[in-house]
């Protein structure tokens, strides 16, 4: 029986964001806080780890 195409593209694209979401598990660099700023600012410098280690 073949996958139907939006199917096996869903698929195939969700492994990225499973693989991200391991990374990211690994790499977690935000600390308690309480500013919105410095929240921005973590969740900025673990997207740009990730991004950086993915195209390495």
């Amino acid at each position: 029986v073949p996958i139907p195409l939006i199917a096996n593209d869903y698929n195939w694209y969700k492994m990225g964001v499973d693989i991200t979401d391991h990374y990211w598990s690994y790499y977690f660099t935000q600390v308690k806080c309480f500013q919105n700023w410095s929240l921005i600012f973590y969740w900025l410098l673990n997207t740009t780890i990730i991004n950086a280690y993915n195209l390495s």
